[in-house]
């Protein structure tokens, strides 16, 4: 649930994250990241990092995370904790 006004992060895809290095001169290099990390909600597109919750743009800002795993039938299962 994205802490903004509690739209389904949940509903959104895995997409790459750009990443940008300032160099002399003013000038940016923009490049895509390594690995399709982010995800972001799609009620007002705010974007969050899927591996640690945190949000890109309002560092106070964090959606729950769950632990991830493929089982010995190799099945997806998520960890969740006990309430």
């Amino acid at each position: 649930m994205c802490p903004h006004q509690g739209g389904p992060a949940c509903e959104s895809r895995l997409f790459d994250q750009i990443e940008a290095i300032f160099m002399a001169g003013g000038r940016v290099r923009e490049y895509v990241g390594q690995e399709k990390c982010i995800i972001a909600c799609p009620w007002h597109g705010i974007e969050f990092d899927a591996r640690t919750g945190a949000c890109l743009t309002k560092k106070d800002w964090k959606i729950k995370q769950y632990s991830v795993r493929v089982n010995e039938n190799g099945q997806l299962v998520i960890d969740l904790p006990d309430h």
